[in-house]
């Protein structure tokens, strides 16, 4: 029995060193002395941050309220003091305390692995699939620009999605518990942005599972798995009540919300955000070619597109309709594909510059 245990754990083992081999492989720059990323957003928010901390060193508190943001906004959506939890530790703990950006990589290796495997698929498919998910070239250009909660989010995605299959498969407790963890540790990484697009995968597989249930009259099950998994959820929102209610609230105030400025007499509320807004920072069809092989769609850390233009400047080109401007997306998605991966995102302090990414 001892044999068979061991048998039994020897590909799973298998797969969490090969995670961990290459992700020492691709992230090894990481590992040299005084070596750093440079990660323009996480520069940006020691800036956001510094009028609170240094409000904090006259008055011993952090304050509630900034002006060196968007002319004033809740210092609670940038910074606040907090207890300790000990789910800090288990999202440590998933993550092999490794230092950044192996954390990012390893996480969504080993999450992804996990959602194989509650879709039955065999260990060594799963490890090849896990290794696509995690070393997909938007995760090191999002670990490059500094968006570490959007990737913490990203990782943690596959597990949730997983730990509801376990629920719909009649596994209720194992399933149940890891739910209620995973929706808990994704929703910690205050991203809603990823939780919204996990939510709507979430949905979207739910329908056809009650579908299939309906179909095969097993009403039972449907009435028994759809509210575990639901009150599964709601155990992570309410740990994370915390960073969640706040937004809630400031949102009725923000643009988003439909209130422009404080002075409603002179400005008109209204209801939807512009559509040409929402979607500025979309590039479109060129979105999915970007996901899968980097600076497909322009160059996104420190290069450039064609003819010597920016990569933003390539992408506002390739969405106009004109024939000529598809072209010239076109020719820049050729071109971008045969480039490398761009420059380095690190640095040493103090000296000369480290290999990337």
């Amino acid at each position: 029995m001892e044999n068979l245990n061991v048998k039994k754990l020897l590909p799973h083992l298998i797969a969490i060193a090969v995670f961990l081999l290459v992700t020492i492989i691709f992230c090894k720059p990481a590992l040299e002395p005084g070596v750093v990323m440079q990660q323009s957003d996480v520069t940006q928010s020691h800036g956001m941050i510094q009028q609170s901390k240094q409000y904090r060193e006259i008055h011993g508190v952090y304050p509630i309220w900034v002006t060196s943001m968007f002319g004033g906004m809740p210092a609670y959506n940038i910074l606040f003091e907090g207890a300790y939890s000990p789910l800090y530790t288990v999202d440590h703990f998933f993550q092999l305390w490794l230092p950044k950006p192996l954390n990012f990589f390893f996480l969504s290796c080993i999450s992804f692995y996990f959602l194989c495997i509650c879709l039955r698929i065999r260990p060594y498919i799963a490890i090849m699939g896990s290794l696509a998910f995690a070393f997909s070239s938007y995760n090191p250009i999002l670990a490059a620009a500094g968006h570490d909660t959007k990737l913490l989010a990203l990782a943690y995605a596959p597990a949730l999605i997983g730990g509801i299959i376990l629920i719909y498969e009649k596994k209720y407790i194992s399933g149940f518990v890891l739910t209620a963890l995973f929706a808990t540790m994704h929703l910690m990484q205050n991203h809603p942005q990823i939780n919204y697009y996990t939510i709507i995968i979430i949905g979207i597989m739910t329908i056809f599972y009650a579908a299939r249930w309906i179909k095969e009259k097993d009403i039972k099950r449907l009435l028994k798995a759809i509210p575990l998994a639901v009150v599964g959820g709601l155990i992570g929102v309410m740990i994370n009540a915390i960073l969640l209610l706040p937004v809630m609230d400031y949102a009725k105030y923000s643009k988003r919300g439909g209130q422009l400025v404080m002075d409603t007499k002179t400005t008109s509320k209204s209801d939807v955000v512009d559509k040409d807004k929402t979607k500025g920072l979309s590039r479109d069809c060129l979105d999915s070619v970007q996901a899968n092989r980097r600076n497909s769609g322009g160059a996104a850390v420190g290069g450039s597109g064609h003819h010597g233009r920016s990569g933003a400047m390539c992408r506002g080109c390739a969405r106009r309709a004109d024939a000529e401007t598809r072209d010239c997306g076109a020719r820049c998605v050729g071109e971008q594909q045969r480039r490398f991966v761009g420059r380095a995102p690190y640095h040493v302090q103090g000296g000369r510059m480290g290999q990337g990414l």
